[in-house]
């Protein structure tokens, strides 16, 4: 390795060898690296140039060792099934990166053990936050408790159990309401769901709310609102929604409307009853969830409900630097609803040409 007149260097891969590339101590690179105001400005400067040319940069799983920042957030999701949860995958990368950390990405794969093993490594590898999507866990289980005692910064969510951290939920209880509310304003008496039950993820949230509605509107489960039961380990896609739509037609009465788990169950439903002959909204309005590219470009296009992804996720990071910096950030939106320690975003409504009133009105 040559100094820095020489005309080549090998490769930098510690502070010890940067030091030793520029001839200083590796406490005078370590301080200059770190912005210690004991360096002189002439000193930095060559540093600062050394670790351009060199492309050096520091390993932060050895800055963990050491109790100094990684500038690396553990993420852990449950699966990827879904384009929405990649979506939000993604969005949340972008906003962690623009407060200027890295991510550290795992999947639970919706397994309660393996959950509780990804944030086992990620104390492990010392990450500076931890953002756990969609939790299985319980508050009194053992991994929970250390993350808890060890004043981790963390942020939950939609977790499926209470937990002792930060949360930033989708508000799915009122935005069934809201879904169904349309509907009855459009002249809908009697419903369906595709996709939504209390045995599948958030399906209970979201029953809740229907259930708010019915009571509301002295509406009966059962007789005017059926919910047709998921199987177990069935996917909720295209082809799911082309066989609810199948027994849909069985019905009789059959209901005015449907209301999908989401935007691909109805695009599946939507196939099938144009093969049969149904002509939507004429026959049976459809209401999807995600509002996904794809949504805007059926036929009809799709009212359906956007999660507001962007919202969400900039709320999560915003609580998440907040503990980290131990120091308010920007502040929160005028949106969210913000109940102690948990913060509830409102998705939101979107109508397309898959609604309307029932024929019976129409005529």
């Amino acid at each position: 390795m040559k100094n820095m007149k020489g005309k080549a260097c090998a490769s930098v891969h510690s502070t010890q060898e940067l030091a030793d590339y520029l001839g200083l101590s590796r406490w005078t690179v370590s301080r200059a690296i770190n912005g210690h105001a004991s360096v002189n400005s002439k000193t930095r400067e060559r540093v600062d140039q050394a670790i351009r040319e060199l492309g050096f940069s520091r390993n932060p799983f050895a800055l963990g060792l050491r109790g100094a920042r990684t500038g690396i957030i553990g993420v852990c999701f449950q699966e990827f099934e879904t384009p929405m949860l990649a979506r939000k995958t993604w969005v949340l990368q972008k906003i962690l990166h623009s407060f200027g950390y890295q991510v550290l990405i795992e999947l639970a794969n919706v397994d309660a053990l393996q959950e509780q093993q990804v944030l086992q490594n990620f104390m492990v590898f010392k990450v500076d936050g931890i953002v756990l999507a969609g939790s299985l866990s319980r508050k009194g289980s053992s991994i929970i408790k250390k993350l808890s005692e060890s004043r981790m910064p963390v942020v939950a969510i939609d977790p499926r159990f209470a937990l002792p951290f930060q949360e930033v939920s989708s508000d799915r209880s009122g935005l069934m309401q809201t879904v169904f509310e349309h509907l009855y304003e459009q002249g809908h008496r009697s419903f369906v769901t595709f996709g939504i039950d209390e045995r599948v993820a958030y399906g209970a949230v979201r029953i809740k709310g229907i259930r708010a509605f019915a009571k509301d509107r002295r509406l009966e489960i059962g007789k005017d609102i059926h919910i047709f039961e998921t199987r177990k380990s069935v996917h909720l896609d295209q082809q799911y929604g082309y066989d609810q739509a199948n027994e849909f037609m069985a019905l009789k009465p059959r209901p005015t409307a449907i209301v999908t788990m989401n935007d691909q169950i109805a695009q599946g439903a939507i196939k099938h009853l144009y093969d049969v002959g149904i002509k939507i909204p004429r026959d049976v309005s459809i209401v999807g969830f995600d509002d996904l590219k794809e949504a805007r470009f059926c036929i009809p296009a799709l009212t359906t409900c956007t999660p507001k992804e962007e919202v969400l996720m900039q709320a999560v990071v915003e609580r998440l630097v907040d503990q980290i910096e131990k120091k308010s950030s920007r502040p929160l939106s005028k949106k969210l609803l913000n109940e102690n320690s948990r913060t509830l975003i409102q998705p939101e409504l979107v109508i397309r040409q898959s609604t309307s009133a029932p024929r019976s009105i129409q005529s």
